[in-house]
């Protein structure tokens, strides 16, 4: 390879780092943003569950302790390793990083795989004994391979304007492979899931209905505004054998459908119309019927039982939904319920039972547009939708082979500049070594603040799967429109870092980092609460994550020099090079946040809910994440500004 004058690792290397970047994230992202839904996902949405919510974050937390520990030996091993293969290694593979990247990316394509085959179908111990221990050895594969690969760019770039560059192309891999383990997995599920259904809307009229009586139908029931487009997209007409009208709706038309006709289904519930005496307060998931006050407590109850006998006869000839089991007085138990505040009781209709009072609302509005003697007459039936294992490990095997194919790029390579045998190095005892990171201020400072901002940036992580699904009524797909802005915003961001990190420098690019994604994650909750239609909620959702996207674009790009620049300053206190002690140590603020992020995610689901009747536990991640961020931004604060070199790093 042939460097350029002024340049300190050439475009090939600079692209193998790069490449390799994007199979670490194809390694890692889709277990951190997938495990915990795929074990546990939410309650009542038809989908397996194979560990508690309570205690799934366990399987996660003891990964990222059990990686957290082994990444420090990783390093101290790394870097005590012989530039020259010796007689123990099987393949004559040169340097002190690239065997343990060649083996650990290779035994890493089974762990990736084998994580999502939980050996029981259903909740047991069983599932959460096989995820702890799979995970675990996953993650220590994953430390051979990622403590040695981050440990070669400051190694062969050391200069702080080389190393931006270098940062450049590691945030590029980074990003690229962020947008592959997390956009198109969303989609990928659905698309590689032979058993995916999605749910369908099914119309009967009786034969003696009329085209133009079915036409009459359809406009007393469509939304306001509905398009031609849409209705061309999302409507079937068909003729059953017995010459009897079929129409059926798919896609957001049924959402649709079910929204508009909501307060109708309150209505025939509720013994007085709608208005007359009742407040009704309206959420994404539920609707909140506020009494009249002065009403007695008995009173309450009364109308509480009335509540639901009027529900019940409203339902009648209507399906109960799959999550309950084919009970339909249990649902209507289940999905009602009364409360008391402080300005008078509270009726709660919850998802379930609000859908169910909106066909039953349908129904009535398709008899009363038809010439039909009685409102039964009508057919309604909704399909909901089927979901399988079958798309996560269809997608995990492909992802883990493509992880494989760009992790061995820097293997073959990348050329590492540090020899054995001609530079001799102590690195002195393992204990000595982690004494001289406790000393290294730099290091403390950086550890403390990555640790904190990590927290919150992983937990609003790991909810996304469940915000996407509760907070704006999505599948996985959504995921994919939400992470799309994200990548872009921060691709586009790297055309001007490069130049503003000449003016700021290490610390204060960190800060400008921390504080736009500190300032949005608590957005979440706002946008989960807000009272508008799916499609508004997921514009607003991706136009806050395509914000927080530039953060994590300078974010990518300054992890370079500033362990570069920490690095450089422990050489020039101890005369001692060890890139794979301190990524090594890195690691260990990393994977101690993922688990207490993990811990917080899990932990707020768990205690204030996480299902379709309460999804508050998901919301509030977002405000408790934002809240550990702005922690590391403050403490990114005392990081002090360095202004080692390399010359003065090689003088001394």
């Amino acid at each position: 390879m042939h460097l350029k004058p002024g340049r300190e690792f050439t475009w090939v290397e600079g692209t193998a780092v790069c490449l390799a970047m994007i199979g670490i994230q194809l390694s890692s992202e889709v277990i951190n943003q997938w495990g915990t839904y795929f074990y546990s996902p939410s309650v009542g949405v038809g989908r397996t569950i194979y560990v508690a919510v309570g205690i799934v974050g366990w399987i996660f937390i003891a990964g990222t302790i059990w990686d957290a520990m082994t990444g420090p030996i990783v390093g101290i091993w790394s870097d005590k390793t012989k530039s020259r293969p010796g007689w123990l290694r099987i393949l004559p593979i040169h340097g002190r990083r690239r065997p343990f990247i060649f083996w650990g990316s290779i035994l890493m394509t089974f762990t990736a795989v084998a994580f999502w085959y939980p050996p029981v179908e259903g909740e047991s111990t069983a599932n959460f004994v096989y995820g702890t221990v799979l995970l675990c050895l996953h993650w220590t594969m994953f430390g051979l391979v990622l403590v040695p690969l981050n440990s070669l760019p400051p190694e062969i770039a050391r200069s702080e304007s080389e190393r931006v560059r270098m940062g450049t192309f590691i945030a590029i891999g980074m990003i690229v492979g962020l947008a592959l383990a997390a956009v198109m997995p969303g989609e990928l599920i659905t698309q590689l899931d032979p058993a995916r259904t999605e749910d369908s809307l099914v119309l009967d009229l009786p034969a003696d209905v009329a085209p133009e009586s079915v036409d009459a139908a359809l406009a007393a029931i469509l939304p306001p505004n509905t398009s031609t487009e849409t209705v061309a997209a999302e409507v079937a007409r068909s003729t059953r054998e017995d010459g009897g009208a079929r129409v059926a709706f798919r896609g957001e038309l049924i959402h649709a459908l079910r929204t508009a006709h909501a307060d109708a289904g309150l209505a025939l519930a509720l013994p007085e119309a709608a208005g007359d005496g009742y407040t009704i307060k309206t959420a994404h998931f539920s609707r909140a019927v506020a009494l009249p006050r002065g009403d007695a407590p008995e009173n309450a109850d009364a109308l509480l039982a009335e509540v639901k006998a009027r529900a019940l006869t409203a339902l009648e000839g209507i399906a109960p939904p799959r999550s309950a089991n084919g009970d339909l007085a249990g649902c209507v138990e289940e999905n009602l319920l009364l409360r008391e505040r402080s300005d008078g009781p509270e009726l709660l209709f919850y998802r379930d039972l609000l859908h169910l009072l909106s066909l039953a609302a349908i129904r009535d509005a398709v008899a009363t547009a038809t010439p039909v003697e009685r409102p039964r007459e009508v057919v309604i039936a909704l399909t909901e939708g089927s979901f399988s294992a079958v798309g996560y490990r269809r997608l995990a095997f492909v992802l883990a082979i493509f992880s494989l194919v760009f992790l061995q790029l820097p293997v073959w390579l990348v050329r590492e500049r540090y020899d054995s045998d001609v530079v001799a190095e102590d690195q002195g005892p393992f204990l000595a070594g982690l004494a001289d990171a406790a000393r290294n201020r730099p290091f403390v400072v950086y550890f403390i603040a990555f640790f904190l901002f990590t927290v919150g940036f992983l937990a609003a992580q790991r909810a996304l799967p469940y915000w996407a699904e509760l907070g704006l009524g999505g599948d996985e797909g959504t995921v994919t429109r939400l992470m799309l802005p994200f990548i872009l915003t921060a691709l586009a961001s790297y055309a001007v870092i490069p130049s503003l990190a000449r003016k700021l420098r290490v610390k204060w690019m960190l800060f400008l980092a921390f504080l736009i994604i500190a300032s949005g994650l608590p957005c979440m909750y706002l946008v989960g609460v807000a009272d508008m239609s799916l499609t508004a909620k997921t514009v607003l959702g991706a136009v806050l994550f395509g914000y927080c996207g530039i953060g994590q674009g300078i974010m990518y790009v300054m992890m370079v020099p500033m362990m570069g620049e920490i690095i450089d300053y422990d050489e020039q206190r101890s005369g001692r090079r060890r890139e794979a002690l301190y990524n090594g140590l890195s690691g260990v603020a990393w994977k101690s946040a993922m688990a207490g992020s993990i811990f917080i995610a899990t932990q707020s689901m768990s205690v204030w809910g996480n299902s379709v009747r309460d999804y508050t536990g998901v919301l509030l991640v977002g405000p408790i994440a934002g809240l550990f961020a702005l922690l590391g931004m403050a403490a990114i604060l005392f990081y002090p500004v360095l202004h080692v070199t390399r010359e003065q790093t090689d003088a001394s």
